[in-house]
């Protein structure tokens, strides 16, 4: 079945060869992202059944305490409560929590590259609106202010059913909750009971990840906040024509595109010129243009014929 399926998403790529390069580009990009997905979906599950298989086995642990402890490496929360002993397992559990943690991150670094990526896709569309919107900065706080009120929410049932199930002061559920979904994991107050456990197996997966949205929420409105720089319009005030124009005292569409990304603290004069010598080696003929010339003169230039006369 998997493999059918797998078989059926490299025909989907394959046909996008008769796309345009940007939508095939586009078509692979997406095929890229589903082999990820299944094979995250796959590596969970080799994670949890190499568990169930061994640490049993060995440390006489019960299924339930045995994904409780998966669960904890899982999320990097490592109350201690429950750890192998055995040499063996112990060294099991040193390829185990290594290819954990690999999984952890892995999922952690694909939500920072959306992250990222989509960053980077408002700055080019902001560039390409020729910065005439304000950003969206309320919406962005909005939004990191509803994932404290999520986080805030699942520390409280977190709280709630601890105290039902384990009977521990109050304080101490909160203090609990808190440890818990940062990670941090003291492990000085853990539950005891199977019903507990059971309860942490679940409530760890979305504490963890209700506190990885609020850290996310938070990173973005950052971000927002850093990208709506680029809607704040330079006035001729700010345009000092004698140090940006030189002697001719104007200022043309190129050097205001220069002042304004280095004004803006974006990019720095020598990044600039990066550019700009980028640019120029693209642009064979020197005529201040990229077009077929270019491309034609430089695979004369760098074809292996001419290599060799030369």
């Amino acid at each position: 079945m998997a493999e059918a399926t797998y078989d059926g998403l490299q025909q989907e790529a394959s046909s996008n060869l008769l796309l345009s390069p940007r939508s095939q580009a586009n078509a692979e990009h997406h095929f890229a992202r589903v082999q990820w997905r299944v094979g995250a979906v796959a590596s969970v599950l080799l994670y949890f059944g190499a568990a169930v298989a061994v640490y049993p086995q060995i440390e006489d642990w019960t299924t339930l305490e045995t994904l409780y402890f998966s669960v904890e490496v899982l999320t990097t929360v490592g109350y201690g409560d429950v750890a192998p002993t055995h040499s063996t397992t112990r060294l099991f559990a040193i390829f185990h929590i290594l290819f954990g943690l690999m999984v952890m991150l892995s999922v952690v670094g694909e939500m920072l590259g959306d992250m990222v990526e989509q960053f980077f896709d408002d700055v080019v569309d902001a560039i390409h609106d020729n910065i005439a919107e304000g950003g969206d900065s309320d919406s962005k706080l909005a939004n990191f202010l509803q994932r404290c009120a999520i986080l805030g929410f699942m520390i409280a049932c977190g709280a709630g059913f601890f105290h039902y199930l384990e009977g521990v002061p109050w304080i101490d559920c909160v203090y609990f909750c808190v440890v818990t979904v940062t990670t941090i994991g003291l492990g000085d107050v853990t539950p005891q009971t199977d019903e507990g456990r059971l309860f942490a197996i679940f409530w760890m997966l979305g504490g963890v990840t209700a506190m990885g949205w609020t850290v996310s929420a938070f990173s973005e409105m950052l971000l927002e906040r850093m990208r709506h720089t680029f809607h704040d319009q330079l006035t001729l005030g700010d345009v000092d024509l004698a140090k940006v124009g030189g002697e001719d005292m104007s200022v043309d569409r190129m050097e205001f595109y220069r002042h304004y990304l280095i004004e803006k603290g974006f990019i720095d004069q020598a990044q600039f010129q990066l550019m700009v010598d980028n640019f120029n080696a693209l642009d064979v003929n020197g005529d201040g243009e990229i077009n077929v010339e270019d491309i034609e003169l430089h695979k004369v230039t760098t074809s292996p014929d001419r290599k060799t006369k030369v």
